[in-house]
């Protein structure tokens, strides 16, 4: 019996198209959001004691953290855009022998996204 055709892959098989690139962007960006939730859960553990609250948010307010909050707020975009467009590949909603546009299955989780977010704003006064 012959032995079965095992292709050989290289450890860079993502960087020879965009759209693998994109995937493993997306796929890393999980990982600093994942890194940044717990980061938050350490600090909300110390939301009982103040000073060691005080310190550290103190401690937050430096370059290198400014710096990381924007690598994750890039990532934190670029992990929901590309989530967002693959929603209309998950959900079909026929229309007779058609079916309802993408733009329309993206534009709903947009208006969503923006919906929960203004009521957390608003919730929480950030804005006024």
């Amino acid at each position: 019996m012959p032995k079965p055709y095992k292709q050989k892959m290289s450890k860079t098989w993502w960087l020879d198209h965009p759209a693998y690139r994109l995937f493993m962007l997306r796929e890393l960006s999980g990982v600093f959001i994942a890194v940044y939730f717990l980061i938050l859960v350490n600090i909300m553990s110390h939301a009982g004691e103040l000073e060691d609250l005080a310190k550290c948010l103190a401690s937050l307010r430096t370059w290198p953290w400014y710096l990381f909050h924007g690598v994750i707020l890039v990532f934190s975009l670029l992990h929901t855009v590309t989530w967002f467009d693959l929603a209309p590949k998950a959900i079909v909603i026929p229309l007779g022998e058609d079916r309802l546009p993408a733009i329309f299955i993206t534009g709903a989780h947009y208006l969503g996204m923006g919906a929960i977010s203004l009521t957390v704003i608003w919730f929480f006064g950030i804005l006024g």
